[in-house]
């Protein structure tokens, strides 16, 4: 924006992907410390819960649950396609090998940690479901008899893959747009305004794309969650108050998940976007005594750049929005649970 040569350019990194990742790490780090049962009920309440068993009602929340887990890949890798487009220049090679680096290192993580007695949040995201479909005489059809991979493992493990390498990229193409940046474009505030708004909307794109992963992800962990409440039993007996117990345990988990997606996408998209502005003020600042510093300026908050308000609050709204999903999932599971 600075017709000045020697103006310097933003900071930009490769390795700010690495960043993307923090959220997953620090909840990972602070359950560790904070400690958890793996089961969300005891052995008895499982076996009274068996008795109960209605194995037709499971059949709609699984459906849901793969629908919204097949519409989840599918974005994921529109995602990645997006992504992709963004870094396409040679000077994206490194951006693309943190990425790559990134996704390999959680992919490998994912299962190993899984299949670990030790990590918590596993233990509560993952292993406390199987024990649960176990202890209600559902472990051959939905988590397996032996410790190898699981239905519900296989299904897990896909789509996290797939989201896996959507954020990664998605992060990368927004994080090379700070690279992509320059000191000085063209002699005019109309040619240096296009850049900018130009290399703003890529930023959008990948907000919005990852957005829409992180959304469907969350509400696709909510959904696995709550299928094990997936049946009916006869209201106001104890049968009942156990249901209700791992209903709470299911929502408590989207909401812990809700609230590492919502710090991931800030983490991954937001961090570039708030550097991107600052750069801008900043260079609008060393603008002043240009002639076309005002109509430059009107341009950028013509594009949503420098404005405020209502630009703002949908900003904010996109941010919050994996959070927002865990009671979205909760609602449209409720309306496949059988009542008797």
């Amino acid at each position: 924006m600075n017709s000045r040569a020697e103006a310097p350019k933003p900071r930009a990194s490769p390795y700010l992907v690495v960043v993307a990742v923090a959220p997953l790490v620090l909840a990972t780090l602070f359950l560790q410390l904070i400690g958890s049962p793996a089961n969300p009920l005891s052995s008895e309440e499982f076996a009274l819960l068996r008795e109960r068993l209605i194995w037709q009602a499971f059949v709609p929340g699984e459906i849901v649950y793969v629908a919204v887990l097949v519409v989840n890949f599918c974005v994921s890798i529109v995602a990645i396609w997006v992504a992709r487009d963004m870094l396409r220049s040679p000077r994206a090679a490194p951006y693309k090998g943190v990425a790559a680096l990134v996704t390999l290192a959680l992919v490998i993580a994912f299962p190993a940690m899984a299949w670990m007695d030790g990590i918590t949040l596993y233990q509560l995201s993952y292993h406390g479901i199987v024990a649960a479909f176990r202890g209600m005489g559902a472990g051959a059809t939905f988590a397996g008899t032996g410790p190898g991979a699981t239905p519900l493992a296989t299904t897990m493990l896909l789509s996290t893959c797939v989201g896996t390498a959507a954020t990664a990229a998605a992060s990368a193409a927004a994080n090379f747009q700070l690279e992509q940046f320059p000191p000085a474009i063209g002699k005019t505030g109309e040619a240096r305004a296009a850049y900018v708004v130009r290399i703003y909307g890529r930023l959008r794109r990948c907000l919005y794309a990852l957005s829409l992963v992180l959304v469907t992800g969350t509400i696709s962990a909510s959904l696995f969650f709550h299928l094990i409440t997936g049946f009916a039993v006869p209201p106001k007996t104890d049968e009942a108050a156990l249901l209700a117990r791992l209903s709470e345990y299911a929502s408590e988990l989207s909401i812990l998940w809700g609230c590492i997606y919502t710090l991931t996408l800030v983490a991954a998209v937001g961090l570039p976007m708030l550097l991107f502005q600052q750069r801008v003020s900043k260079n609008l600042e060393e603008l002043s005594a240009d002639a076309y510093a005002a109509e430059e300026c009107k341009r950028l908050t013509d594009a949503g750049i420098l404005s405020g308000g209502g630009e703002q609050l949908k900003f904010l709204a996109t941010f919050l929005a994996p959070l927002a999903a865990g009671p979205i999932a909760n609602f449209a599971q409720a309306t496949t649970v059988f009542s008797s």
